[in-house]
């Protein structure tokens, strides 16, 4: 702005010069082939300065424009960015509690299977002394053929049970996975943006 305002100086500058010596009637004897080549160098100079004001006052709006399209893309930019880590981050966040509550989970039925074990390894230990009893004591066989029986469905219940859990571990397992190939590609994904 500072450099159009003086061009701009300049340039009215120029017309009152060549406007003065117009206006100045001197008589034709005193006129000479040089003041009138000087005129002529001054009118073109002062056409000159025209076209160069109006190319620099396209040249300073085109740059304007062009900053401010600059610099709003930019805050888009930054914007979009800003979007992008927060919505990464609320993934990740996701992803680590999904992880944490299988965790829980299945810290949970390791635990239950543990007393599962416990369970049946007191059993078959009771199991043990009641075959030393009935070695020892034949008289009482009815009693140890309904224990066995009963022992017999709790193995199954047992097992079962411990099916179940080996399917759900393995489901587990698998949730897991998927949410760390997820996570994996969100960090991909971030990285290349």
């Amino acid at each position: 702005n500072k450099l159009s305002k003086s061009f701009i100086k300049q340039n009215v500058g120029l017309h009152l010069y060549a406007a003065t010596l117009q206006e100045i009637s001197l008589p034709k004897s005193t006129e000479s082939s040089y003041v009138i080549r000087i005129q002529s160098q001054l009118c073109k100079a002062t056409h000159s300065m025209g076209i160069l004001l109006n190319q620099l006052d396209l040249v300073m709006k085109y740059s304007e424009m062009t900053i401010a399209r600059t610099r709003s893309s930019i805050n888009e930019l930054v914007e979009g960015k800003a979007r992008i880590d927060i919505n990464l981050m609320n993934e990740l966040m996701e992803v680590d509690n999904e992880k944490r509550n299988l965790e829980n989970t299945k810290n949970n039925q390791i635990k239950k299977l543990q007393e599962q074990v416990r369970n049946f390894s007191i059993i078959r230990d009771t199991t043990n002394v009641i075959n030393e009893e009935e070695n020892e004591d034949d008289s009482d066989e009815s009693s140890v053929e309904i224990d066995e029986d009963l022992l017999q469905e709790l193995l199954e219940e047992r097992k079962d049970f411990i099916r179940e859990l080996e399917e759900e571990n393995e489901k587990q397992l698998q949730q897991i996975e998927e949410l760390t190939k997820k996570l994996k590609s969100i960090n991909v994904g971030g990285v290349a943006q």
